[in-house]
C-alpha cells in the first residue's frame, strides 16, 4: 500500500476519500487549506496595503504603469539588507519629492531611500508630534498696527531720443 499524504498543517494523513487541495507541491485538506489561507492574508494584510501602496506612488512618480525589474532590485535590497519598512520607503520617498521638492531620476531610480529614511523618519515624528500637540493654552492678543499712507511719487518723465 502506498504511503498516504501528510497535511502540513494539522500534521495528520490524509485519506484518499478525503476532499484534498494540492499546493506548491504539498497536499492539504480542503478545510485546512482555507484555514491556512485566511492565516496568511491576516498575517500580509496590512504588509500587502503599504507595499501596494509603495508600488503604486512610485509608478505615478516615474509615469510608469509597473515597477520595472531595476525598481523591484531596489525595494527587495532595501528590505531584505537594511530592513526597511514599505511604509518607510514610501515616507521616505515622499519626504524626498514632495517636502524637499526634488525631481525624480529614472536612471536612478529610487536609491535615494537609504540616504533620507532616518531623516525622514524624524520630519514625520516631529509632524505627528506637533499635530498631537494641544495648543488651546495658547493666549491670543491682537495687535494694532499703524499704516503710512503716503502718496505714490509721481512717474519720471521718459525723454525720447529719437525725437530729439
Amino acid at each position: 500500500m502506498a504511503k498516504l499524504p501528510k497535511c502540513p498543517y494539522c500534521n495528520q494523513d490524509i485519506q484518499p476519500n478525503e476532499p484534498k487541495k494540492p499546493y506548491k507541491g504539498r497536499h492539504y485538506h480542503a478545510t485546512c487549506y482555507k484555514k491556512y489561507c485566511a492565516e496568511i492574508y491576516v498575517q500580509n494584510q496590512g504588509n500587502t496595503d503599504s507595499k501596494q501602496q509603495l508600488y503604486d506612488y512610485i509608478c505615478t512618480l516615474f509615469s510608469i504603469k509597473e515597477l520595472n525589474p531595476f525598481l523591484t532590485a531596489q525595494l527587495r535590497k532595501f528590505e531584505n539588507e537594511y530592513n526597511m519598512t514599505y511604509d518607510g520607503m514610501w515616507f521616505s520617498l515622499k519626504y524626498y519629492f514632495e517636502i524637499l521638492d526634488n525631481k525624480p531620476e529614472p536612471k536612478k531610480g529610487i536609491g535615494i531611500i537609504p540616504y533620507v529614511y532616518d531623516e525622514a523618519k524624524h520630519f514625520y515624528q516631529k509632524l505627528t508630534a506637533l499635530k498631537a500637540k494641544d495648543y488651546s493654552e495658547i493666549k491670543q492678543e491682537t495687535i494694532n498696527v499703524k499704516v503710512n499712507t503716503q502718496k505714490a511719487p509721481k512717474p519720471v518723465k521718459r525723454i525720447d531720443i529719437e525725437n530729439l
